[in-house]
């Protein structure tokens, strides 16, 4: 089963720097994201879930049109295993997710707050 308790940089540093410009021993990790940060834990979800990680597509901003260019399946319906993308803000925010239910997602997440830090949460779609 997936637990998100095995992401490998739960321990490993953070900063709000973005890659390959990684500071204070963050990365970048193995998908080409500074560890802790949403992306990284989301590269890494869906790779501990049998899939193949997106690599190398920036920050969350970015996600959706990467996937798009390379081929990526996008949906406006999340699934259980589904990669949710916010595009607001800054960077945009990653997240895994857990649950779906009645307009709702349940997300595992790193990074929501800016501290490096994991955290679950509930999110209108």
């Amino acid at each position: 089963d997936f637990n998100p308790d095995a992401y490998p940089y739960k321990n490993a540093g953070f900063s709000m720097s973005t890659a390959p410009g990684c500071v204070d021993d963050d990365g970048p990790d193995e998908w080409g994201y500074c560890t802790r940060q949403c992306v990284s834990y989301a590269a890494w979800a869906v790779k501990a879930s049998g899939r193949s990680a997106p690599m190398y597509y920036g920050n969350a901003k970015e996600w959706v049109a990467k996937a798009y260019a390379r081929g990526v399946e996008v949906s406006r319906t999340p699934q259980p295993g589904d990669i949710a993308i916010s595009t607001s803000g800054t960077w945009g925010h990653a997240m895994y997710v857990e649950q779906v239910e009645a307009g709702r997602i349940y997300v595992s997440q790193y990074n929501a707050s800016l501290d490096g830090r994991f955290s679950y949460q509930w999110r209108n779609y």
